[in-house]
């Protein structure tokens, strides 16, 4: 699983690193997320990159906690099966203007990848090949996400945002984000 951050990471690096060499307003933060699929509780980091007063760019990489849950196997068989969630987006924002002061709504759409690791213990059916074809290990998926955000600037150059979006795509879910970004 640790390859498949790295291409992820680079792309959030490369995108923060252009976005300093045309100049734009860039933001970096983390947040706390929450998976209706999964039911577990995860962190990320985000990245805001302003292309100008109506729209904004926003990679992000954020992995869930592991959710362990017993599973029934061919041959009465129970196992432990522990799940993992990683997602990476990359979004655009449009900023819509509501004239209050420190308050900034956007609707957002953008690109998705998820990828899910299962691991299996417990059991000794596990070892044979049928239980491999009965239970995927390895999943993913590419998607679309749908949504919308509020941020408040508590100071300049500080700002806490809410985050409720949608991931269209085979493992489809709703992700709610609380976090805070700082000026860079």
């Amino acid at each position: 699983m640790k390859i498949n951050f790295l291409p992820a990471f680079i792309f959030f690096l490369f995108s923060l690193v252009y976005a300093q060499k045309i100049q734009a307003q860039n933001e970096l933060g983390f947040k706390a997320a929450y998976s209706t699929e999964l039911e577990s509780f995860g962190a990320g980091v985000r990245g805001v990159l302003h292309i100008n007063e109506s729209f904004s760019f926003s990679p992000e990489i954020t992995g869930f906690l592991p959710v362990d849950k017993n599973v029934l196997l061919p041959g009465n068989e129970t196992g432990k099966l522990e799940t993992r969630l990683v997602l990476f987006n990359a979004d655009l924002h449009y900023n819509l203007d509501l004239y209050i002061p420190d308050f900034n709504s956007y609707l957002l759409a953008g690109f998705n990848y998820t990828d899910v690791d299962k691991r299996l213990s417990g059991t000794e059916v596990f070892e044979d090949a049928s239980a491999k074809d009965v239970l995927p290990l390895r999943e993913s998926g590419i998607g679309a996400n749908l949504g919308f955000g509020v941020d408040y600037t508590i100071r300049t150059g500080l700002k806490v945002f809410v985050e409720p979006k949608y991931v269209f795509n085979d493992l489809s879910q709703f992700i709610f984000s609380l976090g805070i970004t700082a000026s860079l």
